[in-house]
């Protein structure tokens, strides 16, 4: 995994797909937002990116 992040650093090359990259991020952040709302409000919460 860090010889290719390190390749993908140095050739500019995407990390995708043995690396997370942004979109990877954004969806984790929407799903635990969506589990915090989720235990507040003690129902189903739909997730939608």
């Amino acid at each position: 995994e860090i010889a290719h992040l390190l390749d993908a650093i140095v050739n500019k090359k995407p990390i995708a797909p043995y690396g997370a990259d942004f979109l990877d991020g954004y969806k984790n952040a929407v799903i635990c937002d969506a589990i915090l709302e989720s235990a507040e409000k003690e129902k189903a919460i739909a997730i939608h990116y």
